[in-house]
């Protein structure tokens, strides 16, 4: 299998299922692709996956489940966010099941603007609408 992000994970987790041999091929010093976590020299930890962490991607914890990591990942129940200007947001899981669990906080988030709530909104709506919600 060449990459190692989701997708190539992902087949490779589901070919080793059926007892098929795989070897995984990556470039890069991390498996994840664009849904990996790192630490900086610093200390601070850069998580390239936030809505995984706060559970809105449950085809994603089945993975998990399945490639017998599921107790490795860490989950959060709000992330934090900093802009430029020094402004802060917060977006934090509520009651509601997924993927509604974000909405009271989205609707508060301060770093997004009206018009970017509602095209992400609108967005997301379709995506609902034609059958891609989390079962």
């Amino acid at each position: 299998m060449v990459g190692g992000g989701l997708a190539g994970l992902a087949a490779s987790v589901a070919l080793a299922g059926h007892g098929i041999g795989v070897s995984l091929l990556e470039k890069n010093p991390r498996l994840g692709g664009r849904a990996t976590s790192y630490r900086l020299p610093s200390g601070e930890y850069i998580d390239n996956c936030q809505h995984v962490t706060l559970r809105c991607c449950t085809n994603l914890e089945d993975f998990f489940r399945r490639a017998g990591v599921a107790d490795k990942i860490r989950y959060y129940d709000q992330l934090l966010f900093s802009d430029s200007k020094g402004s802060r947001g917060r977006i934090k899981s509520s009651w509601l099941p997924a993927p509604f669990h974000l909405v009271p906080s989205f609707a508060a988030f301060p770093l997004l603007t009206l018009q970017d709530k509602y095209s992400i909104a609108r967005a997301m709506l379709r995506i609902v609408r034609s059958g891609g919600s989390p079962k």
